[in-house]
């Protein structure tokens, strides 16, 4: 008895916090496709990471969303969202969509009319293979409201590397539209991908130059890169593997880095134009590999934060490096210029 009055105070609670703040109720009325909903949430971020769940459900301290993808950066806060949906259709199967797969860890609450609620846990450190009602990489959960009613949900998201959440609401037909038209989009990529790593791997077997033999690896870690950040390589290549999950995010993107350099080194021979520039890229060098022993301790978060910075001024590195012997007439160098800076 003590318990149902409990969550029928917290029931009304949050009903009253969500007048008093007058927070924005999202209205789904077309069941023909879906609406980002981002900056039409409200936010909650739990420094302390400690904040128990009826504690979240009465804070009267979530803020309005100002962003169409609410972007934490890195952050080592638990995020709470929460919304509010109105469904106006006569359709009662209505899901919401996170795809963002790089979330550790990410739980979705639903209140019910008698003041309690349910969960569903998903996230990175369970298999793909056991996560509840949607099997894909992307974070699905359904909002079953009845047509004409309102329901209330909670999201509790924690990431190791940079978090965004580009929130979508559409109905499950909608939703998996969607979903098979990105799987087909990165289908085509991908299928880019393996063209060039093949094509130019037969001309390094052909010609004997290890150029070629350091750009098949640059390709095939961006490729991987992107698997990665899309959830394509946790999903086919390693579903039951958490750790394998967050560890690529490191090894991928280092790796691009490493094989960038290396290529640059030997493709813009810079030992002989640019001595000086030369010992510069074993600098960049030498913090990719103190990346790659921080990923492997486990250090996910402080590894992706500085991956990012040594990405960032590598590439500047880069564009001087190329710069200077293009200007000293090495005809290769304008090409190679042409073609990063695009890149």
């Amino acid at each position: 008895m003590k318990s149902r009055l409990f969550f029928l105070l917290v029931s009304f609670a949050v009903f009253f916090s969500f007048g008093l703040h007058a927070q924005e109720v999202i209205s789904y009325t077309n069941t023909s496709g879906n609406i980002e909903i981002g900056d039409r949430v409200a936010l909650l971020e739990d420094s302390t990471n400690s904040m128990t769940v009826e504690k979240v459900f009465a804070s009267n301290a979530f803020k309005q969303s100002t962003q169409e993808v609410p972007n934490f950066e890195m952050t080592a806060s638990t995020i709470w969202v929460k919304l509010r949906v109105q469904n106006n259709t006569t359709n009662s199967r209505l899901a919401l969509e996170l795809p963002y797969p790089t979330v550790d860890s990410v739980s979705f609450y639903s209140l019910l009319p008698d003041g309690s609620y349910t969960v569903i846990n998903s996230g990175e450190h369970i298999p793909y293979y056991e996560r509840k009602v949607y099997k894909h990489q992307n974070y699905i959960f359904p909002l079953n409201i009845n047509p004409g009613d309102t329901g209330i949900f909670f999201l509790k998201v924690y990431a190791s590397e940079q978090l965004q959440l580009p929130l979508t609401l559409g109905t499950d037909k909608t939703i998996s539209e969607s979903l098979l038209n990105r799987d087909l989009i990165f289908g085509l990529y991908a299928g880019i991908i393996l063209v060039m790593f093949f094509y130019n791997l037969f001309v390094f077997f052909t010609v004997r130059d290890r150029t070629y033999l350091y750009y098949v690896v640059y390709i095939l870690f961006v490729g991987l890169t992107q698997a990665c950040l899309q959830g394509y390589a946790a999903r086919f290549f390693y579903p039951d593997s958490a750790y394998l999950a967050n560890l690529m995010m490191v090894v991928a993107p280092v790796m691009v880095g490493v094989t960038a350099l290396q290529f640059l080194k030997v493709f813009m021979s810079v030992k002989t134009y640019t001595p000086r520039l030369y010992w510069g890229i074993y600098f960049f060098l030498g913090v990719y590999g103190a990346i790659l022993v921080m990923g492997f301790m486990g250090m996910y978060r402080q590894s992706a934060q500085i991956v990012q910075v040594n990405a960032g001024v590598a590439s500047l590195f880069v564009v001087l490096v190329g710069t200077t012997i293009a200007r000293k007439g090495y005809r290769p160098a304008k090409f190679f210029m042409i073609a990063w800076v695009i890149f």
